[in-house]
């Protein structure tokens, strides 16, 4: 039979290299379609995902992959190369000298776009589109597979720029996507370059002259003669097997990132401050260049700040059409009467909407008004003076009296939605990085922009946290009369309520906490009355009747009541940035965040209380598995869900938190609870990792004898438990499984070694054993007869015609005779 029926037809290769391909420019064009969507939106990046895919699968079509392989393929005689020689050398040389100058030119309009991007743009677009033309120059020149692998890596740098700008867990799907392309990319570069290598170890086998069994005997796998392009393929490229370990591999990197303990975030890099047009004020400018530096809360500054501009109010400065978020707690004056969302069209929906984003090494209550005088139902500011400060020429601030290294928490800020002009921050901000020329800072130390805060605003903070008791603490501004100001008409059982709750408490401190535990348990928060009690619900009503409300109603009853003790206390508007997304590494702070507590000056600090049950304090410390983080994450999404009024129907959201809460029950839990005994007993893991390094070093001298008695019992358990299904597979599980076993004594089979021989040395082996003297029979050792009919039965399904080959019947004495075999490689001499 001609050797040409017995190799691999040039369409299946170029069917494989076709496909491969495709895989390739689809991983190429995930990762920038991810990167795209991260840095400039949906479309646009979804835009550019198509460009990749299409100019990848141009020019690796155009380019000098498919040719060069194409060549090997139906290269087949010395003869044939010799008429065709000339002519394709001629072509071949055209095409190389064509796609060499599109790629040269490729490459130079990726460098002069590199520079023109870097210094109008940024620099990440910038090296995207380097990094794209890059490849694409090198996809016209690319004249074999393992210049794909370039291809991988710079597809796998896209994925990192996105994944280092994503804000969103769907970023998730898109390196799923990623990693299952590449997965069965690499497949078919592995089945390309099986199908060349295999071609050219049969070419050389007939330029040589070998006999049809040496050369067939040379493959363990050929497929018999007659077998079509289709089973020749499979041989070499199984869909679900790539499909499955591409699975596999997303199984486990889920399982890495489920169990594996997390480091806590190093934080390094620069300040963001970014805007679409940058926050100035030319008035304000000139106050700031007047007033200098002194301290804001300077009587003789104070005098010329109240006459000094404000900034401009939410309604003015952004387009209504725009997103924004109103709180009422945000604007100068809080009526605990009125809607605190602004407008009677805010819905539930509008308010888990993702208003802003926090990056910060743990979460924080970010401020934004401090309140310090109320009349019974509004709580507004005794001062509203206004210091300003000018900016460098990085948008830099020091504020005054403050050090920058007095700073312990930098927060990095995305605005979602736009909102009043006050910047929310930690506590005690000391350096700020704006898009701005010029800030304000209020009485209170908070500070603010000339202007609302616009979508997309970025800006970063350095704040000098301080902690009492694993409370918020702050230092300025020190308090003021209005910080014990109570209302005229106050009812007489809000003192009495302070006196009976505080009764065992002797510390100012104490006295708070249990005002704070009292308003937490025997009161029930109500999200929808902040919707639907407006004019209904005044303060002695919520304490005495009522007994629920929204968290203005907790935070004011905190501070009257302290103030009727004679504490000092206020009202502080801003967010609760605790719900950190594990995927993300981001704090995600929505509409229901917009946030109302207490401040009580005990110990020379303004110290923070929480008397709304719905709402913890921040922490600085959280679970070091992202498993946890996850389940912390949908149960804070899950009980928002629930504090927000609306349809109470089973809805999407509810049925994936379902679905989890399951999953971390069965099966995360009990797994991260194994992990963490796992990393507990580390001193039992260190001392058997010393005994088996003992146990190791004494068996290392026979490990020949041992390992072989060990792949002996692993075959013949296997060779035992085998069932045939057919000649075919029978004959090559046989012959695998034994020269897994010959490995292990010592007789390798290299590829090319025709079955005769490899099989001669095993029956050389036992009979050296056999005259060494062995406890088997000395004898002729019978089960070479089994291998003797395997080799032979192997031939004839190989190199038969298609009717022998079909027609072979399995003797009944093979499978026991070749146990046999094994036992006899695996016995001590």
């Amino acid at each position: 039979m001609a050797h040409s029926e017995r190799r691999p037809h040039s369409t299946d290769l170029a069917c494989s290299v076709r496909t491969t391909i495709g895989w390739f420019s689809a991983q190429l064009a995930l990762a920038v379609a991810g990167a795209g969507i991260t840095l400039f939106g949906p479309w646009p990046g979804l835009g550019m995902g198509l460009l990749a895919l299409v100019s990848s699968l141009l020019t690796l079509g155009l380019g000098q992959l498919p040719a060069s392989l194409a060549e090997a393929a139906n290269r087949s005689g010395k003869n044939q190369q010799t008429r065709n020689a000339a002519p394709t050398l001629d072509a071949e040389a055209s095409t190389k000298s064509k796609a060499k100058t599109v790629s040269d030119s490729l490459a130079i309009i990726g460098l002069i776009t590199f520079v023109g991007l870097i210094f109008t743009v940024a620099i990440l677009p910038a090296l995207m589109a380097l990094l794209l033309l890059a490849q694409l120059a090198i996809n016209l020149v690319s004249a074999d597979t393992s210049r794909l692998f370039y291809g991988l890596m710079n597809g796998f740098a896209f994925l990192l720029i996105g994944a280092a700008e994503s804000t969103s867990g769907g970023y998730l799907l898109i390196m799923v996507g990623y990693a299952f392309c590449v997965v069965m990319t690499l497949s078919m570069l592995w089945c390309i370059q099986a199908m060349t290598t295999s071609q050219v170890t049969r070419l050389a086998s007939s330029a040589n002259d070998q006999q049809p069994h040496f050369l067939l005997a040379a493959e363990a796998d050929t497929p018999t003669p007659g077998a079509t392009s289709r089973r020749f393929n499979k041989r070499f490229f199984q869909p679900a097997a790539a499909t499955g370990a591409a699975l596999l591999l997303v199984a486990i990197a889920g399982a890495i990132y489920l169990f594996m303990p997390r480091l806590p975030a190093a934080n390094l890099g620069g300040q963001l401050a970014s805007a679409d047009s940058l926050y100035d004020n030319a008035s304000w400018q000139t106050q700031a260049k007047r007033s200098g530096q002194p301290s804001p809360t300077d009587p003789q500054n104070l005098q010329d700040d109240q006459q000094s501009d404000g900034p401009i109010p939410l309604w003015e400065g952004l387009d209504p059409s725009a997103p924004q978020f109103d709180y009422r707690g945000f604007r100068d004056e809080m009526n605990l009467n009125d809607n605190p969302y602004g407008n009677q069209s805010t819905t539930a929906a509008d308010l888990n909407q993702v208003i802003a984003l926090m990056k910060a090494p743990h979460g924080s209550y970010l401020k934004v008004r401090t309140f310090d005088h109320f009349d019974g139902l509004r709580w507004s500011s005794s001062t509203t003076a206004f210091h300003k400060h000018n900016t460098n020429q990085q948008g830099k601030v020091i504020l005054p009296g403050e050090q920058e290294n007095r700073g312990n928490f930098q927060q990095q800020i995305t605005i979602k939605q736009g909102m009043t002009a006050q910047l929310p921050a930690a506590g005690d901000p000391v350096a700020l990085w704006l898009p701005a020329t010029v800030i304000a800072t209020d009485p209170f130390g908070q500070p603010l922009l000339p202007a609302p805060l616009k979508p997309g605003t970025q800006y970063t903070v350095l704040s000098q946290q301080q902690w009492l008791d694993q409370r918020p603490a702050s230092h300025a501004p020190k308090p003021r009369d209005n910080d014990l100001q109570l209302p005229y008409s106050l009812d007489k059982r809000i003192p009495a309520l302070a006196r009976s709750v505080t009764a065992n408490a002797d510390t100012p401190y104490a006295q708070a906490q249990a005002l704070e535990q009292h308003l937490r348990s025997d009161y029930r928060y109500s999200f929808e009355s902040a919707l639907t009690s407006q004019g209904i619900t005044p303060l002695p009503s919520f304490l005495f009747e009522r007994r629920e409300g929204h968290c203005e109603y907790f935070a004011s009853a905190m501070v009257v009541l302290l103030r009727t003790l004679d504490i000092p206390a206020r009202l502080v508007t801003g967010f609760s940035a605790n719900q950190q997304n594990p995927l993300t590494g981001y704090f995600e702070i929505r509409g229901i965040d917009g946030h109302a507590w207490a401040e009580a000056w005990i110990d020379q600090r303004w110290v923070t209380f929480e008397p709304t049950a719905f709402y913890q304090l921040p922490s600085t410390t959280s679970s070091s598995l992202s498993a946890d983080q996850i389940n912390d994450y949908v149960d804070s999404l899950s009980q928002r869900q629930h504090a927000l009024p609306g349809d109470s129907a089973f809805s999407f959201d509810q049925i994936l938190t379902t679905l989890w809460n399951a999953l971390y029950l069965l099966l995360i839990l009990p797994l991260s609870y194994l992990l963490r005994g796992i990393f507990w007993l580390w001193p039992l893991w260190l001392v058997l990792a010393l005994v088996l390094a003992i146990v190791a070093a004494v068996a290392y001298p026979s490990r020949q004898r041992w390992w072989r008695t060990l792949v002996g019992r692993w075959v013949t358990l296997r060779l035992q438990r085998y069932r045939a299904k057919d000649p075919a597979t029978a004959l090559t599980f046989y012959q695998r499984q034994l020269q897994q076993l010959s490995a292990a004594c010592g007789i390798q089979r290299p590829p090319g070694q025709p079955l005769e021989v490899w099989s001669q040395a095993l029956q050389d082996y036992l009979l050296a054993r056999a005259n060494q003297g062995t406890a088997a029979d000395t004898s002729e050792p019978e089960p070479t007869a089994a291998l003797q009919q395997l080799v032979a039965l192997l031939n004839t399904c190989w190199y038969g015609d298609p009717e022998t080959s079909t027609a072979i019947q399995l003797p009944e004495t093979l499978q026991p005779g070749l146990i046999e075999l094994a036992n006899r490689l695996t016995a001590r001499a």
